[in-house]
């Protein structure tokens, strides 16, 4: 069963470990997969065709090591590595794919959950001197929610990797138009950009704003958004005629930002890098807010 977090103004929905998306890309622990405010749901989905919700992104998931999980390179094919949070992946070839379904030995969770948190805890055995133990808490607050992330290094290598959430977010089912406007901390400068998708040129990038012509009918994709300078790592998605605002906030800084989404969907991706020596543990976190403008 779902767990639900709840008070006068918001209600969050998080899949167990076990239950809903299991597949390799994700981690599998606080899998959010809905977020009303006042009834508005927050929380969407990465496609709107026919592939089983199960089988794809939702909600508020992250993921560790995107572009690479650690220790992938040192195992040979056939062996097994640790995705984090999801579980130990069988390497069937030379190079990782994320989108791509391995299969895998699951992870065992501990889990404990109270009226205003849910708390989420797996640890590793050794595989080719990686290890972890991760743990991560979801709470609710008055004006949102937040997720605390503790990483252990337990292995006898140095543990780097990535984590970042994929925020697949909308204001309760409205497509993408002009009534959304995407803000960030820092100046966008186009000519600084990796990679660049702008179906139709619907997007427009002015100042440190993101604004939307009209609802794109392809996936729309930006690597790099802060020119690879360190920034602040926040955002805000408004959507003018709903009257509202949905925030992230985390606390450290990042070098790398990238915006993904489509006509249904705005993700706003914030990476945080981690590099953690044996025995080292890093903790961070993230804070969602939502109000009316």
């Amino acid at each position: 069963m779902p767990y639900t977090l709840k008070n006068e103004r918001l209600e969050i929905v998080i899949d167990s470990p076990s239950e809903g998306y299991i597949y390799s890309r994700f981690d599998h622990s606080g899998k959010i997969i809905s977020v009303k405010y006042k009834g508005l749901e927050i929380a969407a989905i990465e496609r709107l065709d026919d592939v089983p919700l199960n089988q794809i992104g939702r909600g508020f998931y992250n993921e560790f090591g995107i572009d690479g999980p650690a220790g992938f390179k040192e195992t040979v094919v056939g062996e097994k590595f640790h995705k984090i949070g999801v579980g130990m992946l069988n390497k069937d070839n030379g190079a990782y794919d994320f989108l791509k379904s391995y299969s895998m030995t699951p992870l065992d969770f501990q889990i404990r959950e109270n009226a205003q948190s849910l708390y989420l805890e797996c640890s590793t055995p050794e595989l080719n001197g990686y290890a972890y133990v991760l743990r991560k808490r979801i709470s609710l607050t008055q004006m949102g929610f937040t997720i605390e992330y503790e990483l252990l290094n337990s292995g006898s290598e140095p543990l780097i990797t990535n984590e970042y959430v994929h925020n697949f977010v909308s204001a309760n089912g409205h497509l993408i138009d002009d009534q959304y406007q995407l803000q960030f901390p820092f100046s966008l400068n186009s000519d600084e950009f990796d990679e660049v998708i702008n179906p139709d040129n619907l997007l427009n990038i002015n100042m440190n704003s993101v604004f939307f012509r009209g609802n794109p009918e392809t996936p729309f994709f930006i690597s790099n958004l802060s020119g690879g300078k360190l920034v602040n790592a926040s955002w805000e998605l408004i959507h003018k005629k709903l009257n509202i605002r949905i925030s992230e906030s985390c606390s450290f800084k990042t070098n790398k930002v990238n915006l993904w989404g489509w006509k249904h969907v705005v993700s706003p991706e914030l990476f945080h890098n981690i590099n953690l020596k044996p025995g080292q543990t890093e903790r961070w976190s993230r804070t969602f807010k939502i109000s009316n403008l």
